[in-house]
């Protein structure tokens, strides 16, 4: 949806727009297009499975974050030799480059009884060689400025983004209520087994979607 239209996405998420518009039925028309098409694969573990079919070459790519450089790099591949990146280009030319970003946070308990050491603790991770460390074994882009990433991967996409000017949209599971995308991505699970439902699947994440909203 971020490359046919990045403003009905956000306005998706912030209850603006419905699931039943005729723009995002449109959006599903296209992705179950690749279906029909027979674009996918049968459903793979992300953990362990997926790494290795794309490691063996069963697989050609996939969609995700920059953090699976990791899970990759345990499989012996290496970055800019064994595989790359790219940033899917946009559907229509007039949606502009988009791309999805999320956060990860950090969290203590209140009530834990090492909870002052663990704050103490947390704020190493922010020194530029813990953070190093961090950016070389994990494969994710810097977090801390003065880092640098080794991943010739991790570095072209970043590359891209900057000089290209990208927007930065949220992810769908940060950027809507839990309630709604909970619900919505056991929906769209449903679609991914019988594309042929893509109506009725939008209709009811909608009828989720509308009842929280109302209720704010």
């Amino acid at each position: 949806m971020i490359k046919y239209d990045p403003d009905l996405y956000v306005d998706l998420l912030e209850g603006r727009a419905k699931y039943t518009d005729e723009r995002v039925v449109e959006v599903m028309e296209i992705w179950k297009s690749l279906y029909d098409k027979g674009y996918f694969s049968e459903p793979l573990n992300w953990q362990n499975t997926m790494a290795s079919e794309f490691a063996n070459g069963n697989v050609g790519m996939f969609v995700m974050g920059d953090w699976y450089n990791g899970v990759l790099m345990g499989q012996g591949l290496k970055p800019g030799e064994d595989y790359g990146a790219f940033i899917l280009p946009p559907i229509r030319p007039e949606a502009g480059n988009n791309i999805i970003f999320e956060t990860g946070a950090l969290l203590i308990s209140e009530h834990s009884k090492d909870r002052d050491n663990a704050i103490e603790a947390s704020k190493h991770l922010f020194e530029t060689d813990v953070s190093g460390t961090w950016t070389s074994t994990i494969g994710v882009a810097p977090l801390v400025p003065g880092v640098q990433s080794d991943n010739s991967v991790i570095n072209d996409i970043m590359k891209e983004v900057d000089e290209k000017d990208y927007r930065l949209l949220p992810r769908y599971w940060e950027g809507t209520p839990t309630e709604i995308c909970e619900y919505a991505v056991d929906q769209f699970v449903r679609f991914m087994f019988n594309p042929d439902e893509y109506k009725n699947v939008l209709e009811t994440i909608e009828a989720k979607a509308s009842s929280y909203w109302s209720s704010r």
